[in-house]
C-alpha cells in the first residue's frame, strides 16, 4: 500500500528510497518507523531544528531572560537579527516575573450550607412580603385616610334634640292606689313581627326614669341590623297605644344614617302620653324593613281599666 501510494506522488527517488527502507520491516512499528525515516530529508530536520529555536527564542523574550551563548551564536550564524529590549518598555525590575494565577481561583467554588440558608431565607422573606404588600398597603391608606379624612359623627349618629323633661311637681302627692276593680286591659297588637330583612331585633326602653300617663316619655330606641347588608339609613316612629280603648297615636318618623357594617344605631325619641290606665309604647321600623319592638307598658303592672 506504501509503494502505490509513493508511486502515485510521481517521485521515483523516494519511491526507491521508501521500497529499501521498508523491504526488511517484519511488524507495523518496524514499518512505521522506516517509513518515517525514509520520507524525512534533511531539510525538514534543518527546518524542524531552525523552528524549535525560533520558538525558544520567543519564549525567551517574552519572559525577558538572556538567551545561552550557544543560541546566540548558531542565530549569528543562521544570520537571524534579534532586536535588543528597550529599557523603557517595562517598569517591572529584571528579576520580577509576572506571578502565575492558580486555576483553582478560576474555579467557583461551591456556596457553604450556611450561605444556602441565609438565601433561602431571603427568598422566602421577598416573597411573603409580595404577597401581603397589597392588604398592608390597603390597610395603610385606610389608616391614612381615617387620619386626615375623619368621618363626621354628627352624620353617623344624627339624633334630634329633644326637650328636657317637665320639673317634677314640688308637693307631696300620694300615688294613686292600684285599682283591682275593673277589666283588664286588651293586649298590644303592634301589627309588624320582631325582625325583618336586615333588622333583627328592635327594643324600645325609658331613658330618664319611668314614664307616667298623662306626661312626657322620652325612650331610647336601638335597631339591630345585619352587619353582612347594606343599609343607608333607619327610620322608626314611636306609636301610643291606650290598652283600654284602643286608640292608636303615631309620633313624627325618625331617621338615622347608618355606616356600612355597622351592627346596631340607636335614638332617642320623646312622646306625650294621654292620660289612661293601661297605656302602651312600641317603636315601628319603615326603612330598611318593618319590624317593631316590644310594647313598653304603663304602668309596667296592675293596669285595669
Amino acid at each position: 500500500m506504501l509503494r502505490s501510494i509513493v508511486a502515485n506522488c510521481g517521485d521515483p527517488v523516494l519511491a526507491d528510497r521508501l521500497d529499501q527502507s521498508i523491504s526488511g520491516a517484519t511488524d507495523i512499528a518496524a514499518l512505521t518507523r522506516r517509513a518515517r525515516h525514509a520520507v524525512t530529508t534533511e531539510s525538514d530536520l534543518d527546518e524542524e531544528r531552525t523552528r524549535r529555536r525560533q520558538l525558544a527564542d520567543l519564549v525567551s523574550a517574552t519572559r525577558g531572560r538572556s538567551l545561552p551563548g550557544g543560541q546566540a551564536g548558531g542565530e549569528a550564524a543562521a544570520g537571524s537579527t534579534r532586536l535588543p529590549m528597550s529599557a523603557g518598555t517595562s517598569l517591572a525590575p529584571d528579576h520580577w516575573f509576572p506571578p502565575a494565577r492558580s486555576p483553582w481561583h478560576r474555579r467557583r467554588r461551591r456556596l457553604s450550607r450556611r450561605q444556602g440558608v441565609l438565601g433561602l431565607v431571603i427568598v422566602l422573606v421577598l416573597l411573603g412580603a409580595v404577597w401581603t404588600a397589597p392588604r398592608m398597603w390597603s390597610e395603610l391608606r385606610r389608616g391614612w385616610d381615617t387620619v386626615l379624612n375623619p368621618v363626621k359623627t354628627e352624620e353617623q349618629n344624627q339624633i334630634r334634640p329633644v326637650s328636657p323633661p317637665p320639673p317634677e311637681p314640688v308637693g307631696d302627692q300620694p300615688a294613686p292606689a292600684p285599682n283591682t276593680v275593673g277589666t283588664a286591659p286588651a293586649p298590644v297588637e303592634v301589627g309588624a313581627p320582631g325582625s325583618a330583612g336586615p333588622i333583627t331585633l328592635v327594643t324600645a326602653t325609658p331613658a330618664n326614669g319611668e314614664c307616667r300617663a298623662g306626661g312626657s316619655c322620652v325612650i331610647r330606641v336601638d335597631v339591630h341590623l345585619d352587619p353582612a347588608t347594606s343599609v343607608g339609613a333607619v327610620t322608626w316612629a314611636l306609636t301610643v297605644y291606650d290598652r283600654c280603648s284602643g286608640q292608636v297615636r303615631t309620633n313624627g318618623d325618625v331617621s338615622q344614617p347608618v355606616q356600612s357594617g355597622t351592627h346596631q344605631v340607636y335614638g332617642i325619641g320623646r312622646t306625650d302620653l294621654p292620660p289612661g290606665t293601661a297605656l302602651a309604647v312600641a317603636a315601628i321600623t319603615s326603612a330598611p324593613a318593618t319590624a317593631a319592638s316590644e310594647p313598653l307598658l304603663v304602668p309596667s303592672e296592675n293596669a285595669v281599666c
